[in-house]
């Protein structure tokens, strides 16, 4: 079994500063980190029955969705949007899609139109962030739209009509739809979580200088933020999440922290699940490499059933693996297998996680109350079955994360 050193100081909260708009946690693992953000007040509006953790604007401006406003049931042909060319052609493109696709109408974000898209730092390439009465959203953008095929069409806004359904204080929410400037692109909006990714924000936590500190502590709220968002996802929609990874998990100030509380929430992205649509309908975006986990050790978040040299469809069983090996991240501030990836380095640690199922993330959680790192431990057997389900996790989250 592999030695695990902790990181011993106090927990801290990170220092706020203007240049970070959401980087991922392998951008942050460079000797000269960006900053952490924290002083964008963001507020989330979530289309949810309960009572949002976190909203996004109190401008009448940013819709309010409702999720049960059916699928287009329209044919193949009728949903995707016209292709044309000329000018004219790109200043129609949004009549033409509210024509094509009037199950989008009323998610459809005119104010799109008349703001400039920013690249968002360390995301993906069709990631933006765009500011509407000073208030940010990330959108996610299909390029060229008049000009995209009408599968790919077909697909992104299919996808769109599926992650609308997905409503939760703990992940994202679909704000709505638009064109881009020039009417060349279109967009689905959703939250700016103004903290980052959750492996930059524990990275941050770890500089913080320390006077009187005993241990570091990540927030373990955070942890069950994210088993709690699992366990609608897993219960409600019976859907795997799929990719729970430090830069799938977004961190944002919560609407009621202050300088004496700074507390923080986490969230999963919903656009995530744009590649899990019903029916096989699914959008891939394009990115630039294939592996975008932003962590170049992926490998070390997989359940063991999913490390193959093939794609392996996610289960709910190993979304509880991955959820408690973020959980034991969150608590130490240190990545899994980090003596495995020091002396090895990360090719060769990761072909023996390959070999290797059996080996834990975590040799040790110092100061982790028995009842929670036995439960962690469970969650890591190799064979599927023998893993707890998310709802248990929760439930000790909830004990011992308050």
């Amino acid at each position: 079994m592999l030695r695990h050193s902790s990181y011993i100081t106090r927990h801290q909260q990170p220092v706020a500063d203007d240049d970070l708009e959401a980087f991922p946690y392998a951008i942050a693992q460079t000797p000269k980190a960006l900053p952490l953000l924290a002083n964008t007040d963001i507020n989330t509006t979530h289309p949810v029955a309960f009572a949002p953790v976190h909203s996004i604007s109190d401008d009448d401006d940013l819709p309010v969705l409702d999720a049960t406003v059916p699928t287009s049931t329209m044919s193949s042909s009728a949903l995707t949007v016209p292709s044309s060319d000329g000018p004219s052609s790109r200043h129609n493109l949004p009549d033409r899609i509210r024509a094509s696709r009037p199950d989008l109408t009323d998610l459809w974000m005119s104010s799109l139109d008349l703001v400039k898209a920013n690249p968002l730092k360390g995301g993906d390439l069709d990631l933006k962030v765009v500011t509407i009465q000073g208030k940010k959203v990330v959108v996610r953008v299909l390029a060229n739209a008049a000009d995209a095929s009408s599968t790919t069409s077909h697909a992104f806004f299919d996808s769109i009509q599926f992650i609308r359904r997905i409503m939760h204080p703990h992940i994202t929410s679909v704000l709505g739809v638009g064109c881009l400037q020039h009417h060349e692109d279109v967009a689905v909006a959703t939250e700016f979580m103004d903290q980052g990714s959750l492996g930059a924000y524990l990275l941050q936590l770890k500089k913080q200088p320390s006077s009187t500190a005993a241990t570091l502590r990540g927030p373990l709220h955070l942890a069950l933020h994210i088993g709690r968002a699992l366990d609608y996802l897993h219960t409600t929609h019976n859907l795997a999440f799929g990719s729970i990874h430090p830069d799938k998990v977004l961190v944002y100030r919560d609407s009621t922290a202050d300088d004496d509380n700074p507390r923080v929430g986490a969230k999963l992205s919903v656009f995530h699940l744009m590649a899990r649509g019903p029916h096989g309908a699914v959008y891939e975006p394009k990115r630039a490499c294939s592996n975008t986990s932003g962590l170049a050790n992926n490998v070390a978040f997989l359940a063991p059933e999913r490390r193959t040299y093939t794609d392996n469809e996610p289960t709910m069983a190993s979304d509880v693996y991955a959820l408690a090996v973020v959980a034991a991240m969150i608590w130490t501030t240190e990545a899994p297998h980090s003596a495995l990836y020091h002396e090895q380095g990360l090719v060769r640690g990761d072909v023996f996680l390959y070999n290797h199922s059996d080996t834990f993330p975590y040799s040790s959680l110092p100061g982790m109350p028995t009842p929670l790192a036995d439960l962690l431990r469970q969650c890591w057997q190799v064979h599927p079955a023998s893993r707890p389900s998310v709802a248990t996790l929760v439930a000790a989250l909830e004990q011992f994360a308050q």
